[in-house]
């Protein structure tokens, strides 16, 4: 069964967003598990993939347009897929840093093509509608993401946490490779990636985006740790809290 596109970019979202939420709640089991290592250097991992997605945004993303929206995408999600894996199955703390940053760059193309893909299969005038209902993937992956994370951890590790987000990453790619390709093949544009900053207003937007983002993740980020090591919360009450 072929799945709409809104609902397979919806899932994109809210996958990029559930591993970019799950480090949190799980930071001190992760920690027990490579030898003790405190909640705040398993976090490190998080803020890679925060990097590695800003970085793909500003020098990567751009060229999707070259080869299509959709093919981008796929492209970006297996990425996603491999960091994700690399994840679960990381031998050491230094390796699963490597991978969510191998995570992040998948995200940081995935996730403008997928706002890009919205606004094109998008009903002339319905652009906003559309997007909206793309954007509730992150909070999909607030609500039952990073809460699932904390119950598969308690229950199976958190290793399981990646492993479970890994399967669900191919089965959105497979569910991809099924659907009607979304998006054309543009001519290359003129302009580098920096040509966005010359957009009247830019700053201001960059602004609120930013403080809002440092924000959340500078709360979100410790308040699982915080939970357990301090106040002796177990792990699945801690997902609760998202």
């Amino acid at each position: 069964m072929r799945l709409p596109p809104i609902v397979l970019l919806t899932a994109a979202v809210a996958l990029v967003g559930a591993n970019s939420l799950s480090l949190s709640p799980i930071a001190l089991e992760v920690g027990r598990g490579f030898g003790g290592a405190a909640a705040q250097e398993v976090l490190i991992g998080a803020s890679l993939f925060g990097a590695g997605t800003a970085v793909a945004a500003v020098l990567i993303a751009p060229w999707a347009d070259r080869i299509g929206l959709s093919r981008a995408l796929g492209l970006a999600l297996a990425v996603l897929v491999l960091g994700m894996a690399g994840t679960a199955l990381a031998p050491s703390l230094w390796v699963l840093w490597v991978a969510q940053a191998v995570a992040g760059v998948g995200s940081g193309v995935a996730l403008p093509a997928t706002y890009g893909l919205a606004s094109e299969i998008a009903p002339k005038g319905r652009e906003s509608t559309f997007l909206g209902r793309v954007l509730m993937g992150w909070t999909l992956s607030l609500v039952f993401g990073a809460s699932a994370a904390a119950l598969i951890a308690d229950v199976a590790g958190w290793r399981a946490v990646h492993g479970v987000l890994a399967l669900l990453g191919v089965a959105v790619l497979v569910a991809l490779a099924m659907a009607p390709r979304m998006g054309e093949v543009r001519a290359a544009q003129g302009g580098g990636p920096w040509a966005a900053l010359r957009v009247p207003g830019i700053g201001a937007a960059l602004g609120v985006a930013g403080g809002y983002m440092a924000a959340f993740y500078g709360l979100y980020a410790y308040v699982a740790p915080h939970l357990q090591a301090g106040l002796g919360w177990p792990v699945w009450m801690v997902g609760a809290v998202p």
